[in-house]
């Protein structure tokens, strides 16, 4: 009932604004996804299948008022089902959610002012990005400004992460963060991404790992980091280097710092099949927990897919890691991609995250971490994509997770994953 008023009122809402004379443009798209995780060291097949209809609306009345609304629509099959109920009918994992809806100021031609609920992309994605393969995409609250003068494109933005009132005499665990971003636009010719950014994450006491208030979380953290890219004569590059450092509030708490490094370096030759190869190069700090202080690099919002691989085993944080993959055209809308990454732990003593984005697949069974192994294992990913039409594609890809001495497991892990995507 709730989403029916919801796409009620939505209808509505769109009907007075045709009435008002404002200009309106829909987009949408539908992606069926299905994945597979085989774990040869259990013997244990799981089989996942999700989901996503999102539908987004933007208004503009003039040429200095701008609207955005997108909600997404996410099932995964059968998850509803109970095991004494073989056909069930309830929905309610089919949850309605909105990830934009914000407005936008155009006050001159160069200042812009956009307040709401909203993603967005700080340079190549590796610190903060929209992440926009998972089922819901990041959603900030807060506001933008943007100054785009002729040599360099300024913005600011505050964004409010978490806003949580504690009932009785707990104080309200709230997370904000300010930041600063420069885009660089006079560049010389083989140059055409320059980045540097500031963020102040302000934490009053927000546990992100438990989920709740602790006095030791409270504190200061500050990020900087800079990006460039660019391409000339087939070749093309990205370097980004981010790093972090957090100033508690209660004395004796313990401090966190940390820094990452990630690079990139592709040849192309687009009369080839659009025949492409690159290497790459990941490395962030770790720490062995024989201190107080902690020197791991902790990750923000970066991007997670486009990184480490595409089963998505391991996120940021005390991990090094290289790769080498080629991609070309198979046929005429048909491209074929091949990757390899050799991961490793930065510090051989430290934690490294794994199982980063179980919400679609999760890979139980890694086994027990051993102490004094930096080999983290290898992966391979292998997927072939055609398109159908401007509006349709579907992508199937196998991913085989090879263990190393870090782990107890000896066996291999692989993903058979299909998608199928239209937009309109």
């Amino acid at each position: 009932m709730k989403k029916l008023i919801t796409i009620l009122a939505l209808l509505g809402f769109a009907h007075s604004a045709f009435a008002d004379g404002a200009e309106f443009s829909h987009d949408g798209e539908f992606r069926l996804r299905y994945g597979n995780v085989k774990n040869d060291n259990t013997n244990a097949t799981d089989g996942f299948t999700e989901q996503r209809f999102k539908w987004g609306t933007t208004f503009r009345a003039g040429e200095k008022f701008t609207g955005r609304l997108s909600v997404n629509v996410n099932s995964d099959w059968g998850e509803s089902t109970k095991a004494s109920d073989q056909f069930a009918t309830d929905t309610s994992d089919a949850t309605l959610v909105v990830n934009e809806a914000w407005g936008a100021w155009m006050a001159s031609d160069q200042l812009m002012y956009r307040f709401g609920r909203g993603c967005f992309t700080l340079a190549d994605g590796s610190v903060i990005g929209c992440n926009e393969w998972e089922p819901n995409q990041k959603a900030f609250d807060g506001g933008l400004i943007t100054y785009d003068a002729e040599f360099v494109k300024t913005s600011f933005f505050g964004v409010q992460g978490v806003e949580i009132n504690n009932a009785g005499t707990l104080p309200d665990d709230d997370v904000f963060f300010l930041g600063v971003s420069f885009d660089f636009k006079t560049l010389p010719e083989f140059l055409k991404t320059a980045n540097l950014h500031y963020l102040s994450v302000a934490n009053q006491g927000y546990d992100y790992q438990n989920k709740k208030y602790d006095k030791n979380a409270s504190g200061t953290q500050s990020r900087y980091g800079l990006t460039l890219g660019g391409d000339m004569v087939g070749v093309d590059y990205k370097l980004t280097y981010a790093a972090m450092s957090s100033s508690p509030d209660l004395s004796g708490a313990p401090k966190q710092s940390g820094s990452m490094i990630d690079a990139e370096v592709g040849y192309s030759m687009p009369d080839m099949r659009n025949f492409r190869v690159w290497f790459g190069y990941h490395t962030d700090s770790g720490d062995d927990s024989s201190t107080t202080d902690s020197e791991k690099y902790e990750s923000f919002h970066e991007n997670v897919h486009e990184y480490a691989g595409e089963m998505d085993i391991f996120g940021f944080g005390n991990l090094t890691y290289m790769n080498v993959g080629l991609a070309l055209d198979l046929m005429e809308n048909t491209n074929l991609k091949l990757a390899y990454y050799n991961f490793s732990a930065t510090d051989k003593d430290g934690s490294t995250d794994v199982n980063i984005l179980s919400s679609f697949y999760s890979y139980s069974g890694l086994g027990t971490r051993q102490s004094g192994q930096d080999a983290l294992g290898t992966e391979i990913d292998l997927s072939v994509s055609h398109k159908y039409s401007d509006n349709f594609m579907i992508t199937a890809r196998y991913g085989q997770f090879t263990p190393g001495d870090a782990y107890t497991i000896t066996d291999s892990i692989s993903l058979f994953f299909l998608e199928g995507k239209m937009t309109f």
